[in-house]
């Protein structure tokens, strides 16, 4: 079974409290117990993921927290810091649906849960933790049998129930080597990469008033926030044209940040087009490479991409642009036909498990 681990919302998260009861003494699994932290829409897609089946059927719920030997947490509006998350603990919780326990999804899907965890905030700890009841033999000899060991025990408590705990911890060293750069934000060039310049009508100012989308643009964006995805768009144009085109298909508020030409005062690849862009993102220059760029232009939108140490993805639709690189500087380090095959891109680099 593939697993694809999604920001957790509040349809899901009702859903897990209302619904999923477990049966005798793993009543105390019970989300209801967990209803604070599931409906904290601060972690949705920070610590909370829902995990979704190839049907796409919500399956289990993900929680990935940072903690040190003290007990102090990194917050969630810092799990884009990946040098302080490294100074902190890996812990993981989860749980399957309650009709999914006991048939023997257990250890991988628990494999899972680490490989995605340590793959989306590039985590180089010794260890992945969890805890979990001492009478649960089932979880234990699941965890177990994803290469979790037993190394320390402790009393815990869910809504006034004591009962022994068991800490567990898997050692990841050899998961390293299989780190890869897990996109954290995506830019988008606007003509040819998302909107069709052929079709584009323009007033005498040059701003564009409307135009069709190239096929699958608008798929892609929504599916690429539905994964929680921050999405920019970097653009040379007046600001009237991003805004007209945006506007008339619905996708303006898919959009995190904008740089666009007009605004900033400079194309690209200027770098200040595409930092500008960053800065609204909050991301930091030493995350630059966790960021792509797709665009239709190899020495504007691949060129600017590759020089700040972005991941470059040149869109090849076009017949409105050069397709030969002039130097190393253009040359792409992804090459895609349509929109939606940049999916294919991230599943190399963020595979659903």
């Amino acid at each position: 079974m593939n697993y694809t681990f999604l920001p957790m919302t509040h349809e899901y998260a009702t859903t897990m409290v209302e619904t999923w009861k477990y049966e005798g003494e793993y009543a105390i699994y019970d989300y209801a117990h967990e209803a604070e932290h599931l409906l904290d829409a601060e972690g949705w897609g920070a610590g909370i993921f829902a995990v979704l089946n190839d049907e796409e059927e919500l399956i289990a719920e993900l929680s990935i927290e940072f903690f040190d030997v003290g007990g102090n947490y990194v917050e969630y509006g810092d799990y884009g810091n990946e040098t302080l998350i490294n100074q902190y603990e890996l812990w993981i919780g989860f749980g399957l649906r309650p009709d999914l326990v006991g048939r023997g999804l257990g250890a991988d899907f628990v494999s899972a849960c680490v490989d995605y965890a340590v793959q989306r905030y590039h985590y180089r700890g010794d260890y992945a933790r969890l805890g979990v009841a001492k009478f649960n033999q089932r979880a234990i000899k699941a965890y177990q049998k994803a290469g979790f060991q037993v190394y320390d025990h402790t009393i815990g408590d869910i809504s006034g129930q004591s009962f022994e705990c068991v800490y567990m911890r898997k050692s990841l060293p050899k998961l390293w080597g299989r780190l890869l750069p897990l996109p954290i934000a995506i830019c988008f060039d606007c003509g040819d990469t998302l909107a069709d310049e052929a079709t584009e009508i323009k007033d005498e100012t040059g701003t564009t008033l409307h135009a069709d989308l190239i096929p699958g643009a608008a798929e892609l964006l929504e599916e690429l926030k539905r994964r929680g995805y921050k999405l920019a768009l970097v653009a040379d144009s007046p600001a009237g044209t991003f805004h007209n085109i945006l506007t008339q298909h619905g996708l303006m508020d898919y959009f995190d940040a904008f740089a666009i030409s007009e605004q900033v005062g400079v194309d690209k690849p200027d770098a200040r087009m595409f930092i500008h862009a960053l800065d609204q993102l909050g991301i930091r220059r030493e995350d630059y490479g966790r960021v792509m760029m797709v665009g239709n232009n190899l020495a504007r939108d691949i060129k600017g991409a590759n020089d700040l140490g972005l991941i470059s993805v040149w869109l090849s639709w076009s017949p409105r642009r050069s397709k030969v690189p002039v130097d190393a500087s253009e040359v792409p380090q992804y090459t895609i036909a349509t929109p939606l095959d940049l999916l294919a891109v991230l599943e190399k680099l963020a595979p659903t498990y």
